[in-house]
């Protein structure tokens, strides 16, 4: 039944989302993300002003670039890393999965909910920050030629963001969710550095152009640059995509059986008995 055109489903997964949203942005390590962020945006565009002040026009669409990279690798890891480690067990051990079990919320919605949050905070963080300093390094140019570069590099810089947080939000729940700081952390490290690792040993089974898209930082990178100036190389762009796609597809498989184990999984000092029904 609908009321006003609204589907009673609509705000439940409005309040889902903004619990998801909050729950990814609490604690003291979002508001330290939030200092560094800013720190971030004012050092890169002072940066811009510098070089535009001393002619140096054709080294300003790089800002934008090197910016968002500082964000997402540095801010965005940050902030994934402190929602995501241990999140199901933080949330079975404070209330809130037995609170939305009790409410009817299912597993699925529940994992929806809390990488939307994160994804939505990588989102702000990263994608704001690097559209903040492209803004700035735009305006800082002098010339069209100059202008178009560094507008075109912010475009590449912010995209890069946005996918960023939309794949690295799934990645992480998916590598630290269930586990440990220390094995999570592990687990993390070997998706993002194992695939550049072992590269070379199928390069005469794979295509070299496919190569640099098999990891996830590679394939990024390779996003950012087929967008970024002068042009754009549709097949990069298309590559990059595709692996980054599959990667977030096996991520959201992956996230959703390791919620299914630590549900069948009883905690330290109770049995499973004592588990709340689902």
């Amino acid at each position: 039944m609908q009321r006003n055109g609204r589907s009673p489903a609509t705000p439940r997964w409005a309040a889902l989302f903004a619990l998801g949203l909050l729950l990814a942005r609490s604690g003291f390590t979002a508001w330290l993300a939030l200092a560094v962020t800013g720190t971030c945006i004012l050092g890169a565009s002072v940066l811009a002003i510098f070089l535009a002040h001393r002619g140096k026009l054709e080294a300003l669409s790089g800002v934008p670039l090197a910016a968002s990279s500082a964000l997402a690798f540095g801010v965005g890891v940050l902030v994934a890393l402190a929602a995501s480690t241990r999140t199901f067990r933080r949330d079975e051990d404070e209330g809130v999965r037995g609170l939305l079990r009790a409410r009817g919320v299912s597993a699925t919605e529940y994992l929806a909910a809390r990488i939307a949050g994160l994804a939505t905070v990588l989102a702000a963080l990263v994608g704001g920050g690097s559209a903040v300093v492209g803004v700035i390094a735009t305006l800082a140019t002098r010339g069209r030629s100059s202008a178009l570069h560094t507008a075109q590099a912010s475009l590449a810089a912010v995209v890069f963001s946005l996918v960023f947080a939309v794949t690295f939000a799934p990645v992480a729940m998916a590598t630290l969710a269930a586990r440990g700081r220390g094995g999570g952390y592990l687990a993390l490290l070997a998706v993002l550095v194992a695939p550049e690792l072992l590269a070379p040993a199928f390069d005469r089974l794979i295509a070299h152009r496919w190569l640099d898209v098999c990891s996830i930082p590679g394939a990024l990178l390779a996003l950012r640059t087929s967008l970024a100036p002068v042009g754009v190389d549709p097949f990069m762009l298309g590559r990059s995509l595709s692996a980054l796609l599959a990667i977030t597809l096996a991520a959201l498989l992956v996230v959703r059986a390791e919620l299914a184990r630590s549900r069948r999984t009883p905690r330290a000092g109770r049995s499973p008995s004592d588990r709340p029904r689902t």
